[in-house]
């Protein structure tokens, strides 16, 4: 058996694996040629080391994040202050120049997890995600005396932190943190890189052991310096030691979605979409996945972007996501006064009422390898089959209520003959033919007037 490694985090994913590896018939081999492989070329998946006290198991904790399905990003920091962006320290000199008078004035009065995480919830997501530390260093939480560059130095002087989980639970949500491999304003990143990573894990090792059960962690940033040994053995093994339960993310970026960037990974990442369907190796327990994306053309709160994706691409990323088995998290950017952008809760209201209609079967339904053609997949869920329609037709013309549009559907590899089929939205029945060959026809109706909820969805109960 060969697992094939590259170069993305340098020697230490190497020796990570080969340590793994050790005593068993599995053989490593690094790639020269810097190529990536997904995680459909990884054919064993190592687990942490033996001894550590555990409440599930890596099975377990993967199934429970998939089950989660969808969660809300928020990016949050003092770059919401300056509103322009996220890498506004990094990428605009002037902003960079005056984020001490940003760090003296943050006073988000206005922040309410609560309200947010409510309106969340209501939309169908069931797990949150904030940054804790970005690449700016500044930290939303109390750093226990390892910095004075955080949330406890400013005019708020509130653990964000502490109130984002609070709000989390009192919500229902899993609370996940973001935090920052990468810093721009540590001297110690350049200067003595194994001092950093200690204050790093230090830092980390804070929100382990001051903020109770933690869904994951979510990191960001190993990109910076694809060379380095970024220990990230001790990272992960301090994490295990005390959140057993907590899922271990760490983002590859744009540039190698979807690939295994460390034994202990328990989900891989595709920023900003392009997610593909991920191929299953029957006997091993692969990575969860997820998809992350933003509104806009910025993770943190930028006043003048105002080139926000449609409720269309968001409602087919999120459908797409669910019929690929990757999670999706949308992302918003909180205003520096801590409240949230119109277009953000108008956003989440769509979701809910998209969710309307598969809500009940959405997290836990199953893939299937039925061919519906196109983007069309089909999900099964209490002995039923459920049919998403992408695309699906409108009257030529919108008080041409008396002669909906129609296409027809091919079902392929289809096991039972179907019975009955209806659309979920406003039940009615659709004609049906069932063919030789595990085949069936759908005359799939088009949208009448008064509706059009992007991505349909049909029930069907076969015989």
């Amino acid at each position: 058996m060969i697992i094939r490694t590259a170069y993305y985090h340098g020697r230490g994913l190497l020796s990570s694996i080969l340590t793994c590896c050790r005593g068993t018939n599995i053989i490593v081999a690094r790639v020269k040629n810097r190529k990536i492989y997904g995680a459909d070329r990884l054919e064993k998946f190592c687990s942490p080391p033996a001894g550590r006290k555990k409440k599930m198991d890596k099975k377990e904790r993967i199934e429970r994040f998939e089950k989660l399905r969808m969660g809300l990003f928020m990016h949050f920091g003092l770059y919401s202050m300056a509103g322009e962006g996220e890498w506004a320290f990094f990428n605009n000199p002037k902003v960079a120049e005056k984020y001490g008078e940003l760090f003296e004035n943050f006073n988000p009065e206005k922040l309410d997890f609560e309200d947010i995480l409510s309106q969340a919830k209501a939309a169908g997501m069931k797990y949150a995600v904030l940054t804790t530390r970005h690449h700016d260093g500044f930290s939303l939480y109390d750093t226990r005396g390892l910095s004075e560059y955080d949330v406890m130095h400013t005019p708020y002087g509130k653990d964000i932190i502490k109130l984002f989980t609070d709000a989390c639970r009192k919500c229902g949500m899993l609370p996940f943190f973001y935090h920052t491999m990468h810093d721009w304003q540590n001297p110690l990143l350049n200067e003595d890189f194994d001092a950093y990573l200690k204050y790093l894990r230090a830092s980390v090792e804070v929100l382990c052991t001051n903020y109770g059960d933690v869904g994951g962690f979510w990191f960001d940033g190993c990109w910076s310096n694809s060379e380095a040994d970024w220990q990230l053995d001790d990272l992960y093994s301090m994490i295990r030691k005390h959140q057993p339960d907590a899922m271990i993310i760490n983002n590859t970026g744009l540039a190698y979605r979807g690939i295994i960037s460390h034994p202990f990974i328990d989900a891989v990442t595709y920023e900003q979409g392009h997610i593909e369907k991920r191929k299953k190796i029957p006997g091993v327990q692969m990575p969860a996945a997820e998809a992350c994306e933003t509104l806009n053309n910025h993770w943190g709160f930028a006043r003048l972007d105002i080139n926000y994706r449609s409720p269309k691409s968001i409602i087919e990323a999120l459908a797409s996501s669910r019929g690929f088995e990757i999670n999706y998290l949308m992302n918003i950017g909180p205003r520096g006064d801590g409240t949230i952008s119109p277009y953000d809760r108008g956003i989440l209201d769509l979701i809910s009422i998209w969710m309307e209609q598969v809500r009940d079967i959405f997290y836990d339904a199953e893939t299937t390898d039925i061919d519906a053609g196109s983007r069309n997949f089909v999900l099964e869920a209490k002995g039923k089959y459920y049919l998403f329609v992408f695309d699906n037709t409108s009257p030529e013309s919108e008080h041409d209520t008396a002669n909906p549009v129609s296409e027809k559907i091919i079902l392929r590899g289809i096991p039972r003959r179907i019975k009955t089929v209806k659309w979920r939205d406003n039940g009615c029945e659709l004609a049906f033919s069932n063919n030789e060959n595990g085949e069936a026809l759908i005359e799939a109706t088009g949208f009448e007037y008064g509706r059009n909820l992007i991505v349909r969805v049909a029930e069907i109960e076969c015989e």
